[in-house]
């Protein structure tokens, strides 16, 4: 079950920058504004991959697993 997690991005100490995101887990980059995220899919065993890039406002990848990693 995907839980709300907001990860918040520290790279100016006065201006930090928080994105609220729904997502089993949450992992970034500490070298550049690169944002994975991992969610089950609803009423299935699979697992969805997304990758962005948070500077550019882009998703880089998404992946659908066939099973829960």
């Amino acid at each position: 079950m995907a839980t709300a997690n907001a990860p918040i991005i520290m790279k100016e100490a006065l201006m930090p920058l928080r994105r609220p995101i729904t997502a089993d887990s949450t992992l970034m980059n500490p070298n550049s504004r690169i944002l994975a995220l991992k969610a089950q899919l609803p009423d299935t065993t699979q697992d969805h991959l997304q990758i962005f890039n948070i500077e550019a406002k882009a998703k880089i990848k998404s992946h659908q697993m066939p099973e829960m990693v």
